[in-house]
């Protein structure tokens, strides 16, 4: 796989992790989303954001994080996000309906291309 295509695949489900991560540590520390935004979690991706989550937070600052535990966390997690099944009933189906707009941005109104998507 190419560097570009490695990067194509990379950034949206990296926006998707990150999104996960940044919605915990502002629901912990009170913070709700604005307005009525439901999103939508399975529990196989509840438990394994918070496993994630509670990893990194409880790394040490100066120290180095154990690169296979967080590549067996962040792979649960990637799994839960793939393997989500949306209902029927969810204004949001999906987190990808969220972060993969953000995640394909560039800037000054443009997006990346949308096999990027796919």
């Amino acid at each position: 796989m190419s560097d570009a295509s490695y990067d194509h695949y990379y950034y949206p489900l990296l926006h998707s992790i990150a999104f996960l991560l940044r919605l915990k540590l502002r629901y912990d520390r009170g913070h709700k989303l604005p307005g009525n935004i439901k999103i939508p979690f399975t529990k196989a991706l509840q438990q394994s954001r918070t496993e994630l989550y509670e990893f990194l937070m409880s790394a040490p600052l100066d120290g180095e994080i154990d690169p296979d535990m967080l590549g067996i966390l962040v792979h649960r997690v990637l799994i839960a996000l793939l393997m989500a099944r949306c209902n029927v009933t969810d204004r949001i189906g999906h987190i990808f309906e969220i972060t993969m707009p953000m995640a394909l941005y560039k800037g000054n109104g443009i997006y990346r291309n949308a096999s990027c998507a796919t």
